[in-house]
């Protein structure tokens, strides 16, 4: 027997001055001295308070017979390393006849067990589960177990649920060979096994060499059921009276599709979760099957969205996710209605909420339509909508006669749903008379020559100038560069001016010159003359 417990009680510190490191080697020069000498295993005598902080919790002494000293009505927790102990030092006042009061030990065991011990007839198996795993429809168990009796390989026995399959304990393992020197290192174990999901208990046996009692090694529960998982991608109205939910759902135990369930206000609907997704099939492996979509008819207002991926056995299912989801009315503004002649100008911005895509507006001028596309860019209407992007902006110039009209601005909703009336406004478009000057009339022998210029305000292209004489017309284009023009009316150009000569029998002539409106409105007389040809 080596005993090991508190130095205090013999002058010295608690561990005797060494470290965990130093302490766990001088035991093991010492075990391994009274084995030579002995050809026996040692009992190692302590208790968990002192073994567990002076060894540092060393596991590696779990194969020899312990004598735990716990005074009192449980031996537990036992030192690192050990899963039972072979006697227990319950109390220092056992009173013995013959003997008077000594310490007390109990053997866990027969009296048959006592004398076989004491005989050295056997050892039990020692080892350890290094891991038990569940994938792919079945558990994997590793880990090591040996017999101190012999140097050969023994089985471990691994029962799932009580259904037992040996496994032959051969594996090489360096590490054991050097925790136990001597034994060798083929005393590893692998082991797979196929089984339903669902929770098992695995329990592994390392099996005595001599059909002696083995030991349990450990049982623990796994759950091999695999929860679905997936991502609803949207969920947001595609009509008036309809919402679509889109994105993937699978159950990693299998590659075949399983439904969604999506959960309207509490009312449940089906989905089948069978469209291709690539993008599943590469992030998982699981084939590309796997994505749903779905379009249920609602009344209009603010919905509850709920969707749950489906367990394949009838397991738990998973929630995916949980949202409101409203059919928002369409917003936006009329920056600006400006009128020029014949032509109204509408800026502003429109977006749907419901939708980070461009949404027509609708102009009316006295009721009568335009659609325009509210597709430009819009940076403010971004900053101020994140998420939504920037092409918002809508511009449009429509034809109006001179006079006041009403312009009423309608951004219209992506599900046609109700739209949205941002502005009317009252807007004249006043149509300027145009002007000119005839600068010169002349005439020579068979004809008449005109000189002058003449624009509309309302724009800086050029004009046409009729000239009539005794009230035969002739079209002139004003198009000749006149900068003293341009000079006087900025802005218009200076492409205003016209000459033309025309022929004209010898006598007197009344000559009459218009300047022609750019947009049909009324004409200005800009000149009537007399001249003798």
């Amino acid at each position: 027997m080596v005993d090991l417990e508190w130095g205090t009680a013999v002058g010295s510190t608690a561990c005797y001055g060494l470290t965990p490191a130093e302490m766990s080697s001088w035991i093991r020069q010492f075990v391994t001295r009274l084995q030579q000498v002995t050809r026996r295993d040692p009992i190692i005598y302590t208790n968990t308070n002192w073994w567990n902080p002076c060894t540092g919790n060393d596991t590696s002494f779990g194969y020899l017979p312990l004598d735990i000293a716990v005074w009192g009505s449980n031996p537990q927790p036992l030192p690192a390393g050990w899963s039972d102990y072979t006697f227990w030092q319950y109390t220092d006042n056992a009173a013995i006849d013959g003997a008077g009061v000594v310490d007390g030990d109990v053997f866990k065991g027969t009296p048959g067990g006592l004398v076989a011990f004491a005989s050295g007839v056997n050892h039990p198996p020692v080892g350890s589960v290094d891991s038990v795993t569940a994938a792919n429809g079945a558990i994997t168990v590793r880990g090591w177990t040996l017999d101190p009796d012999t140097t050969a390989s023994i089985p471990a026995d691994l029962y799932i649920d009580g259904v037992g399959t040996r496994l032959n304990a051969n594996e090489s393992r360096p590490d054991i060979a050097a925790t136990y020197p001597g034994e060798g290192d083929l005393h590893g174990f692998t082991g797979t096994v196929s089984v339903p999901p669902g929770e098992h208990t695995v329990c592994v046996f390392g099996i005595d060499s001599i059909n002696g009692p083995n030991t349990l090694i450990n049982c623990q529960k796994i759950n091999t059921n695999h929860p679905p998982i997936g991502s609803v991608d949207s969920a947001q109205f595609s009509g008036p009276n309809s919402i679509t939910v889109q994105g993937w759902v699978l159950d990693p135990d299998t590659t075949a599709s399983i439904p969604a369930d999506v959960y309207i206000d509490g009312v449940g609907t089906r989905l089948s979760s069978t469209g291709d997704r690539p993008d599943v099939a590469t992030a998982y492996g699981m084939g590309s099957l796997h994505g749903f979509t779905g379009t249920i008819g609602v009344s209009a207002g603010t919905h509850q969205v709920c969707v749950f991926g489906i367990d394949s056995v009838d397991g738990p299912n998973t929630l995916l996710n949980c949202q409101s989801v409203t059919n928002y009315t369409p917003v936006g503004s009329v920056d600006a209605v400006t009128a020029t002649s014949g032509a109204i100008t509408v800026r502003g911005w429109a977006l749907d909420p419901n939708t980070s895509a461009s949404i027509p507006a609708d102009v009316y001028i006295d009721g009568a339509g335009t659609r325009l596309q509210a597709d430009q860019s819009r940076p403010d209407v971004a900053a101020a909508y994140p998420g939504e992007g920037d092409l918002h902006g809508f511009t449009g110039t429509i034809n109006a006669a001179p006079g006041n009209h009403q312009v009423c601005v309608f951004s219209i909703d992506s599900v046609n749903g109700p739209n949205t009336l941002l502005n009317c406004r009252n807007i004249t478009v006043t149509n300027h008379p145009p002007v000119g000057s005839v600068d010169v009339v002349t005439a020579a022998s068979g004809a008449i020559t005109v000189r002058g210029w003449a624009l509309d305000p309302d724009t800086s292209a050029s004009i046409p100038a009729d000239v009539y004489i005794d009230g035969a017309g002739t079209r002139l284009q004003a198009d000749q560069s006149r900068p003293d023009v341009a000079a006087a009316y900025p802005g218009e150009g200076d492409l205003h001016g016209f000459t033309g000569t025309i022929n004209a029998a010898p006598g007197n002539h009344q000559v009459c010159v218009f300047s022609i409106d750019s947009v049909n409105g009324p004409n200005t007389l800009l000149n009537c003359r007399n001249v003798t040809v």
